[in-house]
């Protein structure tokens, strides 16, 4: 894989109170617009820190040309339906600079098993967000690319 590609998992667990946890988050080195059948849906966003702004809020996500998400694998562990897991790679054009960048992490619930929109050619599930992890790209993170 390239320098500036890395893998992602993330291990999602529904808990007792019927919510998810982040249960893991490991970078590795080198959906759909289909009806889901999971109740949730984990939505991984790169995104860049706006020096323009001095606030929490001053981050954007980066076009495809900075940064590319890929999904491997999104999907429910076999024999585990209390698990998701979403498994993708991160692809940086160039190698991302500390502190400047960050992973956004979401899970989504589905409002309604046949509910669905349409936006021009393009047929989605409207959700509402239940849960977000933001891991900045540290030192560590971005020398493991």
């Amino acid at each position: 894989m390239p320098d500036n590609n890395f893998m992602v998992v993330v291990l999602w667990r529904k808990m007792d109170d019927d919510k998810g946890r982040l249960s893991s988050l490991r970078a590795y080195e080198p959906r759909p617009q289909d009806i889901s059948e999971q109740p949730t849906r984990i939505r991984v966003r790169v995104q860049q820190r706006d020096t323009a702004l001095q606030t929490d809020l001053a981050w954007h996500d980066v076009a495809p040309d900075v940064a590319d998400v890929r999904p491997i694998f999104d999907d429910h562990l076999d024999k585990r339906p209390d698990i998701v897991m979403w498994t993708g790679t991160v692809t940086f054009r160039q190698t991302p600079e500390v502190g400047r960048f960050r992973l956004l992490i979401e899970e989504h619930e589905y409002i309604s098993a046949n509910y669905t929109l349409s936006e021009g050619h393009v047929v989605r599930q409207p959700g509402r967000l239940i849960y977000a992890e933001v891991f900045e790209l540290d030192d560590a993170l971005v020398s493991e690319t």
